[in-house]
């Protein structure tokens, strides 16, 4: 029987201790939290969360795609699209409000966007 890395248990305890994180979090801000090479864990977790979970290697790369095209996302709340309306009417770039607000540039970007086409004057035929 082949012994674990040092880097296959630090994901392994990652994965047990965060539950499905693992799906909504890149691999490099795991590697950054775990203090590991991206591709380590790019290669290991898939195989520890298959292991883990009873399915097949692929199974979890597909849940992971899925997750990253926004299957899995969760709304924010109209508190933190008011506030980002705010902040970009008070001139943030959309990094500065995705750091202020916690969350990524491109669900800034999404929820502008979602704004901008819902309040577009109804064109006349």
């Amino acid at each position: 029987m082949q012994q674990k890395s040092d880097a296959y248990i630090k994901i392994e305890n990652w994965v047990n201790e965060t539950g499905d994180r693992w799906l909504t979090e890149g691999y490099n801000k795991i590697a950054e939290e775990l203090g590991l090479n991206d591709s380590v864990v790019y290669d290991q977790l898939p195989n520890i969360v298959a292991a883990k979970e009873g399915c097949t290697v692929e199974d979890v790369q597909e849940r992971k795609r899925k997750a990253s095209q926004g299957k899995f996302k969760q709304p924010i709340s109209p508190e933190i699209v008011d506030r980002i309306l705010e902040l970009t009417e008070a001139g943030r770039s959309v990094q500065g409000i995705a750091a202020e607000l916690n969350i990524s540039a491109s669900t800034v970007r999404r929820y502008l966007k979602k704004h901008k086409e819902q309040n577009q004057p109804a064109k006349e035929d």
